[in-house]
């Protein structure tokens, strides 16, 4: 008997922030006859503005909500997850002038630090208030995660990397509630809420393009590692500013500014960044474009057949819409992703993309993986990206003749 409940009473640990959908996501549970414990989870203790988002209301107010709504409440730290999970990989691959996807590994976190303290408080399954579906098959036993009722608001992007174990302990009570009802829930509850549940959502996706992630960087990094480049146009080579470092800037950012707040043409973006040499080459948009991705580190349903291609959709980034595509798998994990139409931009490396058996409620997660490489096919030649006159000069000196590269489909 778990300690916290009758023999027959099933236990549910709910990691609360808060917020009005974590706080209904417990009454919910509550309603239904379980044992619910809330667990306040404080991922980082650093007094900086542009890690607030990843934080929860103070651990006291979430205690106060537990009281009201007659559960038990613990609180945990992680901390030093925090740091070794999220903030030293968002740092080095901005450095690096690649990407990494922070909502993947604070989901992943959070939902690791719930069953770890499930065991310990002896519950049978955690539950949070995301708004995704959890779904198993009763032929094979896999569970899978399904967009949710409320299709504006799903979150199973940032929910893709969870394993089997994971998933079959997890619960989501708002996967079938619009967040409208959700609102009218929280309103009879008799509580008052001083976290904003969905501009903090907003937030969180848009974390490594807002104006404070450059103190993230500036705060975990050391001077040395922030040196000053130039910002250059990438058909001609000139250079048009100076920069105070290449973690300023992102793959397609636009409105840019130089050192010492020098202001170039608004219209340009940025479409190559080289951390070595620290310059940013800038371009006009509109002329670039990709057709297909390479992808490491490929994670699928177990029941998916990877003896042929698949045609699919895409999410590639968190607030991103669901596309069309051809998946072609290959050996070690690694896929092809071939869009049905041209993408816009350039796709940085390292960044997740996340595979779904059709768009709307219900949609499955057949898969996700991370960007290696992307681009697009020119005269029977893969290419990278548009070159400058002065690297297809030198292509052409380094290249006796031309080589015709495709991608094995």
């Amino acid at each position: 008997m778990n300690k916290h409940s009758s023999s027959n009473q099933k236990t549910v640990l709910v990691g609360m922030d808060g917020g009005i959908e974590s706080t209904v996501a417990a009454y919910l549970l509550k309603k239904q006859g379980l044992n619910v414990i809330g667990l306040g989870v404080v991922f980082h203790e650093y007094p900086y503005k542009s890690l607030s988002v990843w934080n929860p209301k103070s651990l006291e107010d979430i205690k106060k909500i537990c009281n009201q709504l007659e559960i038990t409440f613990y609180g945990t730290n992680i901390n030093s997850l925090f740091y070794s999970r999220v903030i030293e990989p968002v740092v080095s691959t901005r450095l690096a002038a690649e990407q990494f996807e922070p909502v993947i590994a604070w989901n992943k976190i959070l939902v690791e630090t719930l069953l770890e303290k499930a065991k310990l408080v002896g519950a049978d399954n955690i539950a949070t208030g995301h708004k995704a579906k959890v779904f198993k098959n009763q032929k094979n036993g896999i569970y899978s995660l399904l967009v949710p009722t409320d299709v504006t608001l799903d979150e199973t992007y940032g929910l893709s990397r969870l394993s089997q174990e994971e998933l079959a302990k997890l619960i989501f009570p708002l996967a079938e509630i619009k967040h409208s009802e959700v609102v009218k829930i929280s309103s009879l509850l008799g509580i008052t809420f001083v976290k904003d549940d969905l501009e903090n959502k907003k937030r969180r996706k848009g974390f490594l393009f807002n104006k404070y992630f450059n103190e993230v960087v500036e705060r975990f990094t050391a001077p040395s590692l922030r040196k000053e480049g130039r910002i250059i146009n990438f058909r001609d080579g000139t250079t048009l500013v100076e920069h105070t470092g290449v973690h300023h800037y992102h793959l397609n950012q636009e409105g840019l500014v130089g050192k010492k707040d020098a202001v170039i043409d608004k219209s340009l973006i940025v479409v190559k960044i080289n951390p070595r040499q620290q310059d940013v080459y800038v371009d006009y948009p509109g002329k670039y474009f990709y057709t297909h991705c390479r992808l490491m580190r490929f994670s699928n349903d177990p029941s998916m057949d990877l003896s042929k291609p698949i045609n699919c959709f895409v999410q590639t980034e968190s607030a991103g819409a669901k596309v069309p595509c051809k998946l072609y798998f290959k050996n070690n994990r690694a896929v092809v992703v071939e869009f049905e139409t041209p993408q816009e931009g350039v796709c940085p490396r390292g960044g997740y993309q996340v595979f779904y058996n059709k768009r709307g409620v219900g949609a499955l997660v057949i898969g996700s993986g991370v960007v290696r490489s992307s681009g697009f096919f020119q005269d029977g030649e893969y290419r990278v990206y548009p070159k400058s006159r002065e690297e297809e000069e030198a292509f052409d000196e380094d290249q006796p003749a031309k080589k015709k590269v495709h991608l094995e489909f």
